[in-house]
């Protein structure tokens, strides 16, 4: 009915949470292409969960089978003033017997980003982009268009 009316929809999901295998994220792609396929008028957003203060992951890691990365509020406000570090690719937890944090980031770069749609390339552009943004290339290139705005930059 929706697409017979022309309603757009955003479906969302999650990936990299404790239990999760990669036959688990082979099978969200795969339901997503079909979904894709048959939906024209569907988009979909797929995060990564990062672990939260308070959450029931961080008050009892054991139960999830996971080892939390940061512990106290001191902990997640350091981490999350450093603007270098890329939060949307990051649980903050090692998960055991589960995919390391760097596959998952690599597949869901490549299956699910919205940034980059590059297929098998996705995970170097997006790698690429993250170093650029260590490097400090983005100030960089901001206080440039920032002069040449200003006519400070411009060719005599």
């Amino acid at each position: 009915m929706m697409e017979k009316e022309g309603v757009k929809t955003l479906v969302c999901f999650t990936c990299g949470l404790p239990f999760e295998s990669m036959e688990d994220l082979k099978c969200m792609a795969q339901y997503q292409r079909q979904l894709r396929r048959k939906f024209k008028q569907m988009r979909f957003k797929t995060c990564m969960i990062e672990i939260e203060p308070g959450s029931g992951m961080s008050r009892n890691p054991q139960a999830y089978g996971i080892q939390p990365q940061r512990s106290s509020f001191a902990d997640y406000y350091r981490y999350h003033s450093q603007p270098s570090q890329n939060h949307w690719l990051e649980m903050g937890y090692d998960r055991r017997d589960c995919p390391e944090q760097q596959e998952v980031s690599h597949y869901f770069c490549r299956h699910f980003c919205e940034r980059f749609k590059a297929g098998w390339a996705s995970p170097l552009v997006c790698s690429a982009t993250a170093a650029m943004w260590k490097l400090g290339m983005f100030s960089l290139i901001d206080r440039i268009l920032t002069l040449r705005e200003k006519g400070l930059g411009k060719p005599a």
